[in-house]
């Protein structure tokens, strides 16, 4: 019966999807014209000054007939028919350029074609063009060159004009900006910390991934480096694996900021409330005259108090990235980061003894730490990064990827948990040494080619993924204080108390390393000009080094129709995820991986020239082989179910020049299914509605020159605090604006955040209060 409901949700997902498919099929449509001979068109597009351009628009055309391709300055269209065309280079900012070609053999290379504008020029068109933007286009999404109009899987993308006119500082500040992400919050795990939140009601992995593979394990990441920001939604073991990284909503993958072919850099300035002292540096340099050694760093130093009383954190970063064009095959990038950090990480718990109906019974004062401020953690990570991108033939490529990271930390976790609602539980769980190891290796072929008349695009990769944690941990009982109380009365806890009472803590070791050995590959199909199909596959070898070890499979299946090409597609897919289990049932038999599978189907749109893109879409993610204890029983059984359907929708909208909206609304309904208790109830921490917004206006002429102003909110409803549901939290709406001046050479700027002061909180396995009324600014050099 299960698997009849299960495949009925798929009816639900796809019908309409199929209906339309098999409707415009049979509608009269343009044919490419008959003929057996194919070929590509390449060729490369700089400014008038010889420099690299990117985000133009490159047409070419046949007899009303378009293709188009967003791009940088390379191009390429392949499997074109023998014929003459009209090829058209536009863009925002671009005196448009047309010319006649004609495609007579398997392969025509252009020669250079040079916009009319300088690169200086088009800087400052270019950055507040909707079609940079508001580029979806990415490569790791699926490891293959799909456009998001072609891509069967749901993804958000939030670029870096965004983050700066928000002035993001935080990984939590940008992932507000992701429709559906509920409970945003730093955690504690394994001596490290790492931001956690809620993504179709599903908590994330213990890494955020980093340009697509491992940024290391329970660790912080700087903004300094980051070029945009992407929401990978849905169950995505069959590209990223089941392990650390891979949720069962989703993965985030933060692109970093890479070397380009011209001299440029910016220093930033960045001051505020509690004391904010914030310097970041970017700078870009050719490192020789033919511009084969390019080189980027970025750096920030970043000082501050938070709104808690007596709480202070500072953090380091810094990122070297050289690149070196071997030749016109083989690209090498190199690059390292370095990340330092000294901050308090504050665990607030609910005891299962409390008895109340909401947390405003709590009466917490947010500004209240309870704590003293040298109860500070100490956490370095370093991450070295390598790649060789390899052209073997026109139709196939290598990238060869490798990435280790390692964190040393000494952290002292600070749980406060209530046991009735005026007593506050204290303790430190004392980790002093905590080395966190991964290493990576991927190997990645991709292909594009012809099967007959139609266009195939293949992945081929290996992947190996190694973690190794090493910890030394004791746990410190302190006291238990109330709370309805003046602040004063309430005795605070230091380090000096800590340690004296440590040296009477029994500590333990942990240590473990675990190997994962995987293959996959992915395929998608054009049967027609408009109709794309995909079919992928892994094979995931798990080995927890002298525990146990498990072999898991994650299929993927993509449908995409494109009704209007390069304008609306319809999607649909069947999407994977997967966790290693370990333990043995009543029998002595092994577990075997807990499983999710998700049906999605819905709409893609990009319209009027890039000003309009939007995507809605529905899901239902069933997740299945959880393990349970039964009542009066001492073995698991692995029966446990959790059901997540829900709606989501992204906009990002230009609709006049200089005017930028970016909206996303979610609503989820999660049920646990099957459990030994609270069955037919949400889990923790989950909301039904998530919604962000933000809107911003840069005059583009006149007095006002320069001039932009921001506004935006974030919202989400009520939620629990227990997977029994009987401890609300409530929802919230909190509102953020913003004024800045932005030229070629200087940027001013300033916000305001949570402009009513609202008092609030959020919950992910820990109570965390946010921030009240916050002012910052900021002033930017560029040159």
């Amino acid at each position: 019966m299960k698997k009849k409901h299960f495949f009925a949700r798929f009816i639900k997902c796809m019908g309409t999807v199929f209906t339309l498919l098999m409707v415009l099929q049979c509608t009269p449509k343009l044919q490419a014209q008959n003929v057996d001979n194919f070929g590509n068109i390449s060729g490369l597009v700089v400014s008038s000054d010889g420099k690299s351009v990117s985000n133009i628009e490159i047409e070419l055309s046949q007899n009303n007939k378009k293709i188009i391709a967003d791009t940088t300055s390379k191009f390429v269209f392949r499997h074109i028919p023998y014929g003459n065309y009209k090829l058209t280079i536009k863009g925002l900012g671009i005196k448009s350029q047309s010319k006649t070609i004609e495609l007579s053999a398997e392969q025509l290379d252009l020669t250079t074609i040079y916009l009319d504008e300088t690169a200086a020029q088009l800087e400052d068109v270019i950055v507040y063009t909707q079609s940079h933007r508001n580029n979806k286009n990415t490569f790791d999404v699926a490891r293959m060159p799909l456009s998001n109009l072609e891509n069967s899987q749901v993804y958000n993308v939030v670029p870096k004009e965004l983050l700066t006119e928000q002035i993001v500082t935080t990984q939590e500040g940008a992932l507000q900006n992701v429709p559906g992400l509920a409970n945003i919050a730093t955690l504690g795990g394994g001596g490290g910390s790492m931001v956690g939140f809620l993504m179709r009601g599903f908590n994330n992995g213990s890494t955020i991934l980093r340009d697509g593979i491992s940024s290391g394990y329970v660790s912080l990441m700087d903004m300094s480096n980051v070029e945009k920001l992407e929401a990978i939604k849905g169950p995505s073991s069959t590209l990223f694996g089941g392990g650390i990284a891979s949720s069962y909503g989703g993965v985030i993958n933060m692109v970093t900021k890479q070397p380009f072919e011209y001299q440029k850099g910016e220093i930033t300035y960045t001051t505020g409330s509690y004391n904010l002292s914030r310097t970041t540096v970017d700078f870009n340099t050719p490192l020789n005259q033919n511009k084969t050694a390019l080189f980027r760093i970025t750096g920030a130093y970043d000082n501050r108090y938070t709104f808690q009383q007596n709480v202070k954190q500072n953090t380091v970063a810094f990122s070297p990235n050289l690149r070196l064009k071997v030749n016109d095959r083989l690209t090498l990038d190199f690059n390292l980061n370095y990340y330092q950090t000294h901050r308090p990480i504050l665990l607030m718990g609910l005891g299962n003894r409390l008895t109340i109906n909401n947390v405003t019974e709590l009466n917490l004062d947010p500004k209240m730490s309870y704590y003293n401020g040298d109860l500070r953690s100490n956490q370095q990570t370093v991450t070295a990064f390598a790649k060789a991108d390899y052209k073997l033939s026109d139709k196939w490529t290598s990238h060869t990827i490798f990435s280790t990271a390692n964190s040393n930390n000494n952290s002292p976790y600070i749980f406060l948990t209530f046991t009735a609602k005026d007593s506050l539980a204290r303790r430190v769980y004392d980790v002093p040494v905590s080395t966190l190891n991964t290493q990576e290796f991927q190997q990645n072929f991709n292909g594009d080619f012809n099967i007959g008349k139609l266009r195939n695009r293949m992945l081929i990769g290996l992947d190996y993924f190694r973690t190794y944690a090493y910890s030394e941990r004791g746990n410190i009982i302190m006291d238990t204080v109330y709370t309805q109380v003046l602040p004063t009365a309430v005795p605070i806890l230091n380090g000096d108390k800590a340690n004296a009472k440590a040296a009477t803590t029994t500590y333990s070791t942990t240590q473990a390393t675990n190997n994962i050995y995987s293959a996959y590959v992915s395929d998608v199909l054009n049967l027609t000009d408009n109709l794309l199909v995909m079919g992928s596959i892994r094979i995931d070898r798990y080995n927890s080094v002298g525990n146990y070890m498990q072999t898991a499979y994650s299929p993927k299946f993509g449908l995409v129709y494109e009704i209007l090409p390069n304008h609306i597609s319809l999607f649909g897919n069947y999407q994977n995820g997967f966790q290693n289990v370990s333990g043995t049932d009543s029998l002595g038999n092994s577990f075997k991986p807990q499983k999710a599978n998700q049906l999605e189907g819905g709409a893609k749109f990009d319209l009027a020239d890039h000003r309009f893109n939007a995507t809605v879409s529905y899901y239902h993610i069933n997740v299945k082989d959880i393990v349970r204890t039964p009542a009066n029983s001492l073995y698991g059984v692995q029966d446990g179910n959790i059901r997540s359907q829900g709606v989501e929708l992204d906009i990002n909208a230009n609709p006049i020049d200089g005017l930028f909206i970016t909206a996303g609304y979610a609503y989820n309904d999660i049920k646990i299914v099957k459990a030994t208790a609270n069955q037919g109830k949400r889990p923790y921490g989950t909301p039904a509605n998530v919604g962000n917004l933000w809107m911003s206006y840069k005059f583009k002429e006149g007095i006002f020159h320069n001039l932009g102003i921001g506004v935006g909110a974030n919202g989400a409803s009520k939620s629990f605090t227990n997977d029994a549901n009987t401890i609300t939290l409530n929802g919230y709406i909190v509102a953020a604006a913003s004024l800045f001046y932005d030229t070629q050479s200087f940027r001013l700027s300033a916000k305001v955040d949570n402009l009513a002061n609202k008092k609030y909180f959020m919950y992910n396995s820990y109570l965390t209060a946010q921030q009240p009324r916050t002012i910052t600014a900021s002033i930017a050099y560029k040159f």
